[in-house]
């Protein structure tokens, strides 16, 4: 596999060692977006692979870290709108994760 590619997802290394499907779910709702899903089925496979590929390289890109040479304004549109739509979630998130903390002090 190139080294650019995602790893294809391994049941062997969830905590059930299987896949969870409709035909044989998980014991209790394992994946969860609060407010929005609580699932008993494996939500990964529903990932394209761009999407995989947008979602491992956020992490660069919050770090400046581009996949083409030059700075923000050289790299592709799509990359650009992907990467503002990821940290708009992953702000949405944070903002739930904290607002719960505090209301939990």
């Amino acid at each position: 596999m190139a080294s650019g590619e995602p790893r294809p997802f391994d049941c062997n290394r969830c905590r059930w060692g299987r896949h969870c499907d409709e035909t044989n779910p998980a014991p209790f709702a394992q994946w969860q977006i609060p407010g929005v899903i609580a699932s008993r089925t494996c939500l990964l496979p529903m990932v394209q692979p761009w999407a995989h590929r947008m979602m491992m390289l956020h992490r660069h890109y919050r770090n400046g870290r581009y996949p083409l040479s030059g700075g923000l304004l050289e790299q592709p549109n799509f990359y650009i709108e992907a990467m503002a739509v990821i940290d708009g979630v992953t702000a949405e998130i944070e903002a739930g994760r904290a607002e719960r903390a505090r209301r939990e002090r």
